[in-house]
């Protein structure tokens, strides 16, 4: 069975500007590292990981954590 984790590229967007807007309200201590412009690509390649699969990624790969699985707020709270 695929992961039924869904996210749209809007949703990842969205969720890329609130981190977006965290850090120029100084919520965030530390350079962040956005990924816009590769949504498309990276739901692609989800669409095949399945929920028994593990995924390695770089730190700053957040939206390999939500298409994973990983609950957005606990994504949100380890970038902040």
């Amino acid at each position: 069975m695929v992961t039924s984790v869904t996210h749209t590229k809007e949703s990842m967007i969205a969720f890329e500007e609130r981190v977006k807007q965290a850090f120029l309200d100084k919520r965030i201590n530390a350079p962040v590292h956005l990924s816009g412009g590769n949504e498309d690509q990276v739901i692609e390649i989800f669409a095949e990981i399945r929920d028994k699969d593990w995924v390695f990624s770089t730190w700053r790969s957040h939206y390999h954590a939500l298409l994973k699985g990983v609950p957005p707020f606990k994504v949100r709270n380890e970038i902040l």
